[in-house]
């Protein structure tokens, strides 16, 4: 809510996130198209130029089962980036969860990557957001299976 807050009274300016603060990006249909031309691209573009909170972890959610390295090499042809040692501490920041979008089963191990993240961060924030880079008819479940299962618990 914080975040929120600060993005409808205008202050997008001021920091939100501490540089502890446990910030996980989640990307739904990681292995989609849109996912690898141009939400990956973005979010490593933002990594080289710093703006991505120090702390921040990205995980890709979708159907397929695949491991970072074989995202990565779906993604890498379409990053600006070409220098390897920066692609690498980009996708070390990146891990993967395999789940289908309409039973909990798959929400429920995502929850438990983002809380393993949450528990080894420093910070006392955390913030949690959710990119669905998913077909429209998905949304609903999607964004159902999130409510019951990834929602942030208060503290």
């Amino acid at each position: 809510m914080e975040a929120l807050n600060a993005i409808q009274q205008g202050a997008a300016s001021k920091p939100i996130f501490s540089k502890d603060s446990a910030v996980t990006f989640v990307v739904l249909g990681a292995s989609g198209d849109l996912a690898k031309k141009k939400i990956f691209p973005a979010l490593c573009n933002l990594f080289e130029k710093k703006i991505l909170p120090p702390a921040c972890k990205i995980i890709g959610y979708a159907r397929s089962s695949m491991t970072v390295s074989q995202l990565a090499g779906k993604s890498n042809p379409f990053m600006k980036q070409k220098n390897t040692s920066v692609l690498d501490d980009f996708w070390k920041r990146v891990s993967y969860v395999a789940g289908t979008y309409d039973s909990p089963d798959g929400f429920i191990k995502l929850n438990k990557a983002i809380r393993d993240i949450e528990k080894n961060a420093t910070g006392e924030k955390r913030f949690r957001l959710f990119y669905l880079a998913l077909p429209p008819a998905v949304f609903i479940p999607v964004c159902t299976q999130l409510k019951e299962n990834c929602w942030i618990e208060s503290r």
